[in-house]
């Protein structure tokens, strides 16, 4: 009779605490379990209050809405976060312009973000800057090592100027978490790609 009681009150615990955890995941607007992912772009720039913050204490290339004169080839954002993990999240977003000028006003608010960390790669037509220690984050994610609480934050922007385009990556990825990879391979391939003839 005892062990039942015991078990009652153990279960009556676990629903409490699972109401908890559902109203704290309900309130906090980012999924405490699970992934988000959205593809549309006319919902840029609609991350939840995690991603928000993040993006302002880093270098941030993202535009902070679609300039005028551009449209969207590829918009990716995803969030991810396990129950007791840590939150991942990606932005990918790929823009051509319709007209040099607004390219090019683009590109020098990039450029103008550049700091001694930064390290730009060149190739025949296109330019990619990698901000921080993207370079080494993109290695470390990279070497089929697994470096479980490793936190790395990818930021990048690429730049084409024959076809008037610009790719603008940021992300928060944790070493050992599953997240999505194309943010990784983009960049890595950015860096290691054989076009590449050139570094400052």
């Amino acid at each position: 009779m005892k062990k039942r009681g015991t078990r009652i009150c153990v279960l009556i615990f676990c629903i409490i605490l699972c109401i908890i955890i559902a109203c704290l995941a309900a309130f906090s607007g980012e999924p405490l379990v699970g992934t988000r992912r959205i593809t549309d772009a006319s919902k840029y720039g609609r991350y939840n209050d995690y991603v928000k913050s993040a993006l302002k204490t880093a270098v941030s290339v993202l535009p902070e809405q679609i300039p005028s004169g551009a449209d969207v080839i590829d918009y990716q954002y995803f969030y991810s976060r396990g129950l007791l993990g840590d939150p991942n999240y990606g932005i990918l977003l790929k823009l051509h312009f319709s007209e040099e000028p607004a390219y090019s006003r683009e590109k020098t608010r990039i450029l103008e973000l550049k700091d001694d960390d930064s390290y730009l790669v060149r190739a025949e037509n296109e330019e990619r800057l990698y901000f921080g220690n993207t370079k080494k984050w993109l290695e470390k994610l990279t070497d089929q090592e697994v470096l479980d609480g490793l936190c790395t934050r990818v930021v990048y922007a690429f730049f084409d100027e024959e076809t008037l385009q610009i790719q603008y990556a940021a992300g928060q990825l944790w070493d050992g978490a599953e997240y999505d990879r194309e943010i990784v391979e983009i960049g890595w391939n950015g860096l290691t790609d054989q076009a590449a003839d050139g570094n400052s």
